[in-house]
């Protein structure tokens, strides 16, 4: 079987709730981190840990301005993609541990499927 269809089996992609917001924002910084940072810099680093900590963006997702998916396998977040400005994917990460196995194309495919039906 291959990684998608594995993934389809195995992963939930639903509409994040409030209780999912710290820890999809912790496993954004962690990736970043891990496999972004050393192109950012300092300032970066400074500027991306300000923007998943910002409240106002917290804020903008509780009142539905800021659009965030997670990936969820037995009731642990795996990946998130988000959407800002109704049109800009904002954050699209996936846990190291569940990197190659499909995770971010079907975060990508679930919010496609969610525009084309809610615009």
């Amino acid at each position: 079987m291959n990684a998608l269809k594995e993934a389809e089996n195995q992963i939930q992609i639903r509409k994040a709730k409030l209780t999912d917001w710290d820890d999809a924002m912790e496993l954004a910084f962690r990736v970043f981190l891990k496999y972004e940072a050393i192109e950012y810099g300092p300032q970066g680093i400074k500027n991306f840990s300000e923007f998943v900590t910002d409240e106002s963006l917290k804020k903008m997702f509780m009142i539905g301005e800021y659009l965030l998916f997670v990936a969820v396998e037995e009731e642990r977040l795996v990946g998130l993609i988000s959407l800002r400005s109704g049109n800009h994917i904002s954050l699209l990460f996936v846990d190291e541990a569940y990197h190659r196995r499909g995770i971010g194309t079907l975060l990508v495919k679930h919010l496609q499927e969610y525009m084309l039906k809610n615009t």
